[in-house]
């Protein structure tokens, strides 16, 4: 699951160099993941649906999830340097410090050709292939002709804390262009002004998986006796 929300990140952030092209300024989206995360002693795959509101006009983007029925909302406000994770209605707000630079195909990446979806009719798409400066993220990104993300295949590998590698598959399906509601956007009202902690965003990893992840799932501040027995049960799975 993380390496899905790493990926969709890594999308947002760190595309600035010169584009191949770049994705519609506002869209909403589902995701639909398939993890595979080999680490010593483990080896899980899971899945996960993520609802990804793109608003590069407004420089926001909120994501909701669901996991072991925690709902989840994460929103982030590039302009004000603030992320809202609400959880089972609480809230913890963070600072942050990160660029958002418009979804784009990176100058750098190689293309792999035209496909055609679904046969005869089918949608006409292109197919990418471009990796991290690093190496930590190789990506398999396939596009509609205007630049709507439709498919996405990444191995992400990590060193620290541990060495762990992931696969993940994301599907972009029931893509809708425009913000449909831009009160979705708006921050509740029992979230703090103030953060609480300070986000350095050097590494989107670290906020990844480090909270928006472990937090939610570990379960220490927001959920309910049964919540806490499933969260606590989905991390010992991974």
């Amino acid at each position: 699951m993380k390496a899905a929300f790493l990926v969709v990140i890594v999308l947002i952030i760190n595309r600035a160099s010169a584009q191949i092209c770049c994705s519609p300024p506002q869209f909403q989206t589902v995701i639909s993941t398939d993890d595979y995360v080999e680490a010593p002693n483990t080896k899980v795959m899971t899945k996960i649906q993520i609802k990804l509101s793109y608003d590069y006009t407004n420089k926001r983007i909120r994501i909701d999830e669901n996991p072991a029925g925690i709902k989840t909302t994460v929103i982030t406000d590039f302009i004000e340097h603030k992320s809202y994770i609400v959880t089972n209605g609480q809230c913890l707000t963070a600072a942050i410090d990160a660029p958002f630079n418009p979804t784009c195909v990176p100058g750098t990446a190689s293309f792999s050709g035209v496909l055609q979806l679904g046969g005869p009719g089918g949608i006409v798409a292109k197919s990418y292939y471009f990796s991290a400066a690093d190496g930590s993220v190789q990506t398999n990104y396939i596009i509609s002709e205007d630049c709507i993300p439709i498919l996405e295949v990444a191995k992400v590998s990590l060193i620290k804390p541990i060495t762990e590698t992931t696969f993940v598959a994301l599907a972009y399906g029931n893509t809708t262009l425009g913000i449909t509601d831009p009160s979705i956007f708006d921050i509740p009202a029992n979230c703090p002004q103030e953060a609480s902690l300070k986000l350095p965003f050097a590494r989107m990893i670290d906020w990844v998986a480090n909270l928006a992840i472990k937090l939610l799932l570990d379960c220490r501040c927001f959920c309910s006796p049964a919540q806490k027995a499933k969260g606590l049960l989905l991390q010992e799975s991974r």
